[in-house]
C-alpha cells in the first residue's frame, strides 16, 4: 500500500509516516521520532494559521474528513463483501 498517496497525505504528514515507521532501522530510534515530532509540530502550526486566516470552515478540517473518508474507503475495500456506506 502507498500510504502517503493513497491517503493524500500532505508533504509534512508524509515525513511523519516516513519517520515513525522508520525509526532505528537507519540510525537511532529518538533521532527519527524527533524528526516526525518536528514535521508534525509543523503541519499543526500550517493548519493552526490556516484555520485562523479562514475565519470559517478551516483546511485542517476539510483535510481530516477527507482522510478519515479515505480511510474508510480503503478499509472497505479491503475486507471482501463490505459495503461502501459512510462512516
Amino acid at each position: 500500500m502507498r500510504v502517503i498517496e493513497d491517503f493524500a497525505l500532505s508533504f509534512c504528514l508524509g515525513n511523519v509516516v516516513k519517520y515513525v515507521l522508520r525509526g532505528g532501522k537507519k540510525g537511532a530510534t529518538v533521532v527519527d521520532l524527533e524528526k516526525a515530532r518536528w514535521y508534525l509540530d509543523r503541519e499543526i502550526k500550517h493548519l493552526k494559521e490556516s484555520q485562523d486566516s479562514s475565519g470559517g470552515r478551516s483546511r485542517a478540517r476539510r483535510s481530516y474528513r477527507n482522510v478519515v473518508q479515505r480511510v474508510h474507503v480503503k478499509a472497505t475495500e479491503a475486507r471482501p463483501g463490505a459495503s461502501r456506506a459512510e462512516p
